[in-house]
């Protein structure tokens, strides 16, 4: 089963993520963006990372990929390890 998250804080490829299930360390993971493309409609980026710290609810995930437009949301925001 997929666990999800919110996105609570964006620091260059750091991202710190709230869950509300169990992650482990070294889990791969997948933060999903949602940008509009060039006819104007939205699609959803996957950007790869990996779980490298977990501090109770809280882990850092280190992405391997462009985190731009990547940002805290006062929102669930989609965060799905299984993708």
């Amino acid at each position: 089963m997929a666990s999800i998250g919110k996105i609570i804080g964006v620091n260059g490829n750091l991202i710190r993520v709230k869950f509300e299930s169990a992650v482990s360390q070294n889990e791969v993971a997948y933060a999903k963006l949602t940008q509009k493309n060039k006819d104007g409609k939205s699609e959803v980026i996957p950007l790869k990372s990996e779980v490298i710290r977990i501090r109770g609810d809280y882990a850092e995930l280190q992405v391997f990929e462009d985190t731009t437009g990547l940002v805290r949301r006062t929102w669930p925001r989609p965060f799905d390890p299984g993708l």
